[in-house]
Order: C-alpha cells, then sequence, then structure tokens
C-alpha cells in the first residue's frame, strides 16, 4: 500500500505541475487540485514561511483565470493584515484581525498571472503604524 501512495501523491504532484505550467488541465476534484498545489510549494524547495508569516498556493481556478493564495501566523497572533502584492504590481490587503497562530488566516482570490507573488505580515503597533513580521515570495 506504501507504494501506491507514493503515486497517488507523485500523480497529483505532476498534474498540479502540468496545470501550473498551462500544460494541462486542472484535476476534476478541487480537493485533489488543492492539496497537490499545496504540496508543489513545498516540495518546490521553497519555505512557504519566514519570520512569523506562512503562505502558499491554496488553489488555480479551473479555466486558470484567478489564483487564491493563503496566508498565515505561524508561532504567534497577532493583530494586523496581510498583503499581497501579484505579478503585475497590484496590492492587496486584507482588513486588520486578529490572526492566531497555525489559524486560517485570509485566503487571497486575484486574476493569476505567472510571475512574483509577494505576501507581507503586518502586525499593528503601539503608535498607529505597523511592523513587517514576515514575508514570503511565491514565483510562479
Amino acid at each position: 500500500m506504501f507504494p501506491r501512495r507514493i503515486a497517488v501523491t507523485a500523480a497529483s504532484g505532476l498534474m498540479a505541475l502540468g496545470a501550473l505550467a498551462g500544460l494541462g488541465a486542472v484535476p476534476a476534484s478541487a480537493e485533489v487540485s488543492q492539496h497537490a498545489l499545496k504540496a508543489h510549494v513545498a516540495v518546490g524547495g521553497s519555505d512557504p514561511c519566514s519570520g512569523d508569516l506562512c503562505a502558499q498556493i491554496y488553489s488555480i481556478s479551473p479555466n486558470g483565470s484567478d489564483i487564491q493564495i493563503e496566508a498565515w501566523a505561524e508561532l504567534q497572533t497577532f493583530y494586523g493584515h496581510f498583503e499581497l502584492q501579484t505579478p503585475n504590481h497590484k496590492t492587496y490587503n486584507s482588513k486588520n484581525n486578529t490572526n492566531k497562530a497555525g489559524g486560517i488566516g485570509h485566503i487571497f482570490t486575484v486574476p493569476y498571472g505567472g510571475g512574483l507573488y509577494a505576501i507581507t505580515a503586518w502586525a499593528t503597533s503601539g503608535s498607529g503604524g505597523y511592523n513587517k513580521i514576515g514575508y514570503v515570495t511565491i514565483n510562479i
């Protein structure tokens, strides 16, 4: 049974890579697609966490027009927001919220475009400003 699990995981990863590269269709099952995409970021040599921020690809729409990127607090709960910068230089911000360590965080849904996605975690400071507590990039 163990070799079959490896084959299924490898096949899921290859489907995700094909979908990311535009070489094949996204699998019919969104759960398989999302799981495979999450595995791709971790297996692709990119550490999905830096500072107190973790981020990863959550899903790509079946027609390839949108991408979802998930951001969350890794080790400590903070009050603040997440910022996403896309390859076409658009910036998206979540609302200020209490982001629990290891919790759900925020899922951005933005137009898909190959290139560098940059995610920043901003914690509010006592002076009314923000402190950067994490920065992660995902290059697709």
